[in-house]
């Protein structure tokens, strides 16, 4: 068999929560197919090279050279700088495809493969578009971008027509969900469906061992061992509803006395426990955590549903968001809104949350309901479990790329 020498080009740092588990796991267990040989080029930001030990930064490298796996790490800018990135990258990228004799690039969302298309109209190389999105969505939605374009004017179609044209000229492509795979092929992008796959994003089960709330020692320390504990996990950005958040909050509260709300994030604490003031809530019925994601499963393990709201755009078909897969494999059942990815059919078919319509009064306290329905149940943590067993375990994720990279 013909080794594939595969350069995976991600602008997500793995020093980040999202590509640590997303692109550092996936990596590692694919490396240990000796037919697959992994060059590895991302973009790190300061924030994080700041603080190496958030990740184990040496033992991230050293597991990393251990399977194989070189590592070529630039800097990240923001602005302008970020025409100097794709610059960059393009160059090195280059110089990684000659030197390394590459054959397949994976390019892990939008910028990757622009630099895929073109370094493939130099080099024969086949070319894996990671889709994570919608390339002119992502920049009329997507809050955490300082460049936006209005969706439907001129910028936007030519964005989408220049998208198309890659896609066209990719001899494989990834999305998340069944409903962005149905958008492309039954709306007449695509007419054939035989290089377009789904994979969602998946977790290492190992990783979350922890899903019954059991570590007394720890609610405890923390002085919640007789509280009903709301979880958010992650990043704030615009993306995210944190005030439709705390009024679902403040609704539940008046139903469950006992409720506290955890936020195990780095986002700064003064920030979100001011909102909390905005909202006539108590400061002390919040506790703010920064923690690893090496250590985030024995804090979500002490907790006994997740809450994630999303800003209901189009864009959000396109999501399966990486907590929602953390938290059903601690255990965890979800309120969500709707129409994000896939979820509101998961979560629906195995009983496993409750999905907003809106994010109106009456729509909280029909969640809250369910809530506690839910909490009630004692069966719920094994469901959630074998939700993310049979959804989400990163052996299925690995076996969906490991049979996208021979089909090439």
């Amino acid at each position: 068999m013909n080794k594939r020498r595969i350069l995976y080009i991600s602008f997500l740092g793995i020093l980040e929560p999202v590509a640590f588990s997303q692109v550092f796991s996936y990596l590692i267990k694919l490396a240990e197919d000796k037919s697959l040989k992994f060059t590895l080029l991302t973009l790190e930001k300061d924030s994080f090279l700041q603080k190496k030990d958030y990740l184990r930064y040496e033992e991230i490298r050293e597991k990393l050279s251990r399977v194989g796996i070189d590592w070529y790490m630039l800097k990240h800018h923001r602005g302008l700088g970020k025409i100097y990135d794709l610059f960059i990258a393009f160059l090195c990228a280059m110089a990684i495809v000659i030197r390394r004799n590459i054959n397949i690039i994976h390019a892990r969302s939008n910028e990757p493969v622009i630099l895929a298309f073109f370094i493939a109209k130099f080099l024969r190389i086949k070319i894996i578009y990671d889709r994570r999105g919608m390339m002119a969505e992502d920049y009329s939605d997507d809050a955490t971008t300082n460049f936006k374009i209005k969706r439907g004017g001129f910028v936007y179609k030519l964005i989408n027509q220049f998208e198309f044209l890659i896609m066209r000229s990719c001899n494989a492509i990834v999305v998340l969900t069944e409903k962005i795979f149905n958008h492309l092929t039954k709306d007449g992008f695509f007419r054939t469906r035989n290089n377009i796959f789904i994979v969602p994003c998946c977790v290492e089960l190992e990783r979350f061992g922890k899903f019954h709330k059991d570590n007394v020692r720890l609610l405890s320390q923390l002085g919640l061992s007789n509280k009903i504990i709301f979880n958010y996990t992650g990043s704030l950005c615009g993306l995210h509803c944190l005030s439709e958040m705390l009024d679902f909050f403040k609704t539940a509260k008046k139903s469950i006395p006992s409720a506290h709300l955890m936020f195990l994030t780095l986002v700064n604490s003064e920030f979100i426990k001011n909102s909390f003031k905005v909202k006539g809530l108590d400061v002390k019925d919040v506790t703010v955590i920064s923690v690893s994601p090496l250590e985030v499963n024995k804090y979500m393990s002490i907790c006994d549903l997740a809450v994630m709201f999303f800003k209901p755009t189009f864009i959000r078909w396109a999501a399966s968001p990486t907590k929602l897969a953390e938290c059903l494999a601690s255990g965890l059942p979800i309120i969500i809104n709707k129409n994000i990815g896939d979820t509101e059919v998961l979560v629906n078919k195995n009983m496993i949350g409750a999905v907003l319509d809106d994010f109106s009064q009456s729509s909280y306290i029909k969640a809250v309901n369910q809530a506690i329905g839910l909490l009630n149940d004692p069966d719920i943590r094994l469901r959630c479990r074998k939700s993310a067993e049979d959804n989400f375990s990163i052996s299925r994720g690995v076996e969906a790329y490991h049979n996208i990279y021979n089909s090439l």
